[in-house]
């Protein structure tokens, strides 16, 4: 075991001149570093524990080797694992023995001391690696306390960075829950006794049990506080507790229950409270749990990185290697041409994965050239896909472009823009370069335009390359890889087959794939046979009419899928936000299982079903190559169904011309229908003639016996106090869109919206017709109050009433919709009351109200036993909750953030469920809680605004 922690302490003064290391800052100790700072992978920090004695530089003694105390083991052993990791011990005032330099043993202090080095220490070296932080005892608070401050200085671009970049943090013996007492007051007496250079360790009449419990509140407290941002990052932790007394003291310092961060890994170790983070050898298990960590982040880093980029390489790993060592080095812009579907992207999103790694920011922009609107509403829809360090930058969804770019400009970015179609889309890439540090970033751009490229190439900064077809035998396993499955070995009859699908495909990997997927679980030789004719006969026409026959083969042999697969191509595919969920409530109109529909199309490479963002916690979202939308929009065409899609712009000749012919209404199956981006003034509305094509839609709505979906979002304003529009009616015959699904009707401001409406302040009854509806958002109405015929809407499964500011009151019969299962009301300033048939909607799983007038809720919302998830933020003028909330028996998440809530009621412990609960305790707010508050028995997710007043309140119910 080498020499006593006694021994150990009772040294000569301590001289750190013996090891060689950096001072970067005043608290910041380099002990090694690659010598190209940009090959740094990972940061490894180092925090220590209590100095017990004065001048002990802690920050190094801590961390020598249990059998070579002349050595630092992070110093020696861990570049021998890791030679691209930067290591670095952090120095901070941690002695218990007060002296006129030393003893001030303050959390906020060190914190705030160390987050400003640490913003330092960002700036001057530009990591954008992961940092994995290591604290023994005392210092695993101090770095609980520097994530805190830097979460709550998240808005600062440097801070952010830091933050964003922390992987993993691993506790040697860290009490989150505080210390023996008495163990460290019998350690204390020990350490009295002993001398070093004729002085004292510690002077035995220092208040240090009151130090400790002083200690073991402040951790406490620190250990609530970051549990509720530990899961918002995902931060991976290690936790080592020890389980030998240190010499001279009855039992051990921390103990197990207080070194435990909650299901996160822990181990133990047969070592003592100071010799735990002093490993004998680099087998020591303290020193392989680290380094398992430290494998683990960077494993994880990678893979955040790279999770929305993996893709099939088959043929094209010789050009992306050639590319990654010739060309990336040397030339700022990385251009991909070549005809649609001979993977281009799949190229560049390999390019792209291999390098992301060495840049902070990172920005993939597909199908580039589908994005419509001005340029200010394509900077903010592609803006919210940029990314920092693996994470998405934006706060929240449609955060303005300027807000988001102010954190970019001037770094190091890799983009990746798929797709482009026009000069404009050159020149939004340069106005993107000049904007950043250009020289060190990378932009990788597809297209099938050559010559647009080319235009990128000035001063010879753009490496242009043209993606050729795949070869006979790159073409041949990239088939067989579709349809075979795992070490199957193919019929004999199969030989000569597949060469003939495979030249029919013309080393095309799109359709290669889709015919692979096709045949894969096909084994009858009969269709295989016929695949080879039908490729052939394809072959007679234009070059991409010929791929879309290809294709269609596929299409062909569908069956309930293929009514899915036309509405996804036609009408929603281009819909970032059209994701998994609301498609189960949307398409529904079309099948009975959408789910399996969806797989179904997946699994024959028909539609890509991918994860929402980086992480597959909730929702997916869908991806469909351009040549399959393309077919399935000639497809649509052939047979007569319209999809209408229509942006509004200068000339409404179009859309008048199409909704003026009575035939061609009948076939329509979506119709869509929009404003461009500004509110349109009276004389505009006139002067465009507006007027005229609203009027014309008003008339065309009863001949579109086909429609299944409808999306209005008119942007139109009164002119002097008069309506300038009569409205859109629902048709009389309300009987024709009965299978309406979903309905959109927003913006409509100061409208009468409807015939048969009062006075523009009531919605339109005839929406109750729609009995098949499953889903209606309701955005911008100046109505204040709405139909009692909701009621009727039978079906509906999902409703958002958003930004209607003047909207009193819901109908009294809202309780009717019996299959409701989530209701979002969000900006409803004047309403202050929910109906008292609220109660009925049993269905009801997820109910959100963000800043409403809410005063109370009514007794009758207890009767929502089904309800999982409420959140009540920004309802100021909530002053309590009803006796009825605690019969709310299923619910597991509530977030419950309204600062004039007087007290919560005395059943709030009868919430059985509830896991995750978010409140917030401002000091005028919530007298006492109620003592069936600790009787939450499941709850695992704590997260408190106003903690101080939290553990007061909650340390009554305690006593």
């Amino acid at each position: 075991m080498g020499e006593s922690t006694m021994d150990q302490m009772a040294e000569s003064s301590f001289q750190d001149e013996q090891y060689q290391f950096v001072r970067i800052t005043d608290s910041l100790l380099q002990l090694y570093a690659p010598d190209q700072p940009d090959e740094v992978e990972v940061d490894i920090m180092f925090f220590h524990g209590l100095e017990l004695r004065s001048g002990s530089k802690n920050q190094l003694l801590t961390w020598r080797s249990g059998d070579d105390p002349q050595q630092l083991w992070p110093q020696v052993w861990l570049p021998q694992e890791y030679p691209k990791a930067r290591i670095t011990v952090v120095s901070y005032d941690a002695s218990i023995n007060t002296t006129a330099t030393e003893g001030r043993v303050d959390l906020y202090l060190i914190r705030e001391a160390l987050f400003q080095e640490s913003r330092i220490s960002y700036r001057e070296q530009g990591r954008h690696c992961p940092v994995i932080l290591v604290g023994h005892s005392f210092g695993g608070l101090v770095i609980k306390e520097l994530c805190l401050q830097a979460h709550r200085k998240k808005e600062m671009n440097d801070v952010n960075a830091f933050i964003d970049r922390i992987g993993g943090i691993f506790f040697y013996s860290t009490p989150h829950s505080g210390m023996d007492g008495e163990v460290f007051g019998e350690l204390v007496k020990g350490c009295s006794k002993l001398k070093a250079a004729d002085k004292p360790l510690l002077s035995a009449n220092e208040p240090l049990l009151s130090f400790a419990k002083m200690l073991s509140t402040n951790a406490v407290r620190v250990h609530h506080e970051f549990c509720s941002i530990q899961r918002e990052y995902s931060w991976k932790i290690y936790g080592l507790g020890e389980t030998t007394p240190v010499e001279g003291t009855s039992g051990v310092l921390v103990r197990e229950a207080s070194c435990r961060f909650g299901d996160e890994f822990f181990a133990v170790a047969g070592r003592d409270h100071f010799s735990i983070c002093r490993p004998q050898s680099k087998e020591c298990s303290s020193y392989q749990h680290l380094v398992e960590l430290v494998r683990t982040v960077c494993e994880k880093q990678k893979m955040r990185r790279r999770e929305h980029v993996k893709m099939e390489t088959v043929g094209i790993d010789s050009l992306v290697i050639n590319i990654l060592q010739q060309h990336v080095p040397k030339k700022i812009y990385l251009g991909f041409f070549g005809m649609g579907g001979v993977d281009k992207t799949t190229v560049a999103k390999k390019v792209f994965e291999e390098i992301a790694d060495r840049f902070e920011y990172t920005w993939l922009v597909e199908d580039f050239k589908f994005i419509t609107g001005d340029k200010e509403e394509v900077k903010n829809i592609v803006g919210s896909r940029i990314h920092h360090h693996g994470r998405p930058i934006c706060a929240v969804k449609g955060e303005p472009f300027e807000v988001v770019w102010s954190k970019v400009a001037g770094k190091r970015l890799l983009m990746l823009l798929d797709d482009i179609a026009s000069e404009e889309h050159i020149e939004f890439l340069e106005s993107i370069a000049k904007d950043v540090d250009m020289e060190h970033s990378r932009f990788i751009v597809t297209s099938r335009d050559e010559r647009l490229l080319r235009l990128m190439d000035q001063g010879g900064q753009a490496y242009l390359c043209e993606i050729p077809f795949l070869s006979n035998e790159d073409a041949m396993q990239l088939f067989c890889k579709y349809s075979l499955s795992v070490d199957e070995e193919p019929a004999s009859w199969m030989k000569d087959i597949t060469t003939e699908i495979v030249k029919g495909c013309g080393g095309l990997p799109l359709t290669l794939e889709v015919m692979g997927k096709y045949l894969h679980r096909i084994r009858k030789e009969s269709i295989w046979k016929e695949l080879p004719r039908a490729l052939r006969k394809a072959e007679a026409l234009p070059p991409l009419e010929r791929v879309w026959a290809k294709l269609r083969v596929s299409y062909d042999a569908l069956q309930e899928e293929k009514n899915v697969f036309l509405d996804l191509a036609c009408a929603f595919i281009r819909d970032e936000y059209f994701t998994d969920e609301r498609a189960e409530r949307i398409l529904s109109a079309r099948c009975i299982s959408v789910s399996n529909v969806l797989q179904s199309l997946a699994d024959k490479s028909l539609l890509k079903i991918k994860p929402y963002g980086y992480t597959k916690e909730w929702c997916s979202y869908f991806q469909m190559h351009e040549h399959l939308r393309s077919m399935g929009e000639k497809i649509a065409k052939e047979e007569g169904r319209i999809y209408l899609n229509h942006k509004l712009s200068t000339s409404v000749e179009e859309i008048q011309n199409i909704l003026s012919d009575r035939s061609f209404c009948q076939n329509i199956v979506s119709f869509k229908f929009s404003c461009n981006s500004r509110t349109l003034s009276a004389s505009e509305v006139c002067a465009g003639g507006h007027r005229c094509v609203l009027s014309t839609i008003r008339r065309a709505l009863p001949q579109m016996k086909s429609l299944l979906y409808l999306d209005l979002d008119l942007r139109l304003v009164a002119c002097e106090g008069t309506c300038l529009l009569s409205g859109l009616p629902l048709p009389a015959n309300g009987v024709l869109l009965r299978k309406l699904n979903p309905l959109y009707l927003a913006r409509m401001i100061r409208t009468r919206f409807f015939e048969g409406a009062i006075g523009g302040h009531k919605s339109p009854n005839a929406i109750g017709q729609l009995s098949h509806l499953r889903e209606l958002n309701l955005w911008y109405l100046g109505c204040e109050e709405l139909p009692d015929a909701i009621g009727n809407l039978k079906d509906l499964l999902h409703m958002r009433i958003l930004y209607c500011d003047k909207l009193r009151q819901l109908p009294k019969k809202f309780g009717n919709l019996g299959k409701l299962e989530y209701l979002c009301l969000v900006k409803l300033e004047s309403l202050q009351q929910l109906p008292l048939s609220i109660g009925n909607l049993a269905n009801m799983m997820e109910l959100e109200v963000l800043h409403a007038g809410l005063v109370d809720l009514p007794e009758t919302f207890g009767k929502l036993t089904n309800l999982r998830r409420l959140s009540l933020l920004g309802c100021d003028s909530l002053q309590k909750l009803p006796m009825t909330f605690g019969n709310l028996s299923k619910l597991s998440y509530l977030a419950l953030i309204c600062v004039n809530l007087e007290r919560l009621p005395e059943t709030f412990g009868n919430l059985s469920s509830l896991q995750y609960l978010s409140m917030s305790l401002p000091d005028d707010a919530v007298s006492e809680l109620p003592e069936t508050f600790a009787d939450l028995s499941n709850l695992e997710h704590l997260e408190i605004t106003g903690l101080q007043r939290f553990i007061s309140l909650h340390s009554k119910i305690i006593q």
